[in-house]
């Protein structure tokens, strides 16, 4: 998905994968020696090294989760709700515990996302985030 709205806007995608933790010093470097002009970063789970990272290498980056913004000091996050998340899970454990099968739950998507911008990182990095860019954003963090 992300390959068909990079090409919508004209833009390449370099794919980095970090198999480790160990990995992403190693990553950044081969991010900065391709002179990527920004950074999206999709990763199961958080670690704080890879916001630490994208600030020292001067990258802007986009994250899925808001921890990576709140917690790490991340520019911006855009990605599913994860309070709305843990609530269609305990939803579907209701149901469950209640005698559902739970082949016979339906698979449910995300249907709530939040936009998480850091305006101290912003400024870190000499970018001006446009005011109605900013309105969208569901929390801003200074």
């Amino acid at each position: 998905m992300a390959q068909h709205g990079a090409e919508a806007l004209g833009l390449s995608i370099v794919p980095f994968v970090a198999g480790a933790p160990s990995d992403l010093e190693s990553i950044f470097k081969q991010i900065a020696q391709a002179k990527c002009d920004a950074l999206y970063v999709l990763a199961d789970t958080f670690n704080p090294k890879i916001s630490e990272l994208a600030a020292a290498t001067r990258i802007p980056a986009i994250y899925q989760y808001r921890t990576f913004v709140e917690d790490a000091g991340g520019l911006l996050s855009y990605g599913p709700d994860i309070s709305a998340m843990i609530s269609l899970a305990g939803d579907m454990l209701d149901k469950i515990l209640k005698g559902a099968k739970p082949s016979d739950i339906p698979v449910q998507q995300p249907t709530a996302f939040e936009l998480v911008i850091n305006l101290r990182a912003a400024r870190a990095l000499g970018l001006t985030i446009p005011a109605s860019f900013l309105q969208l954003a569901n929390r801003l963090v200074d």
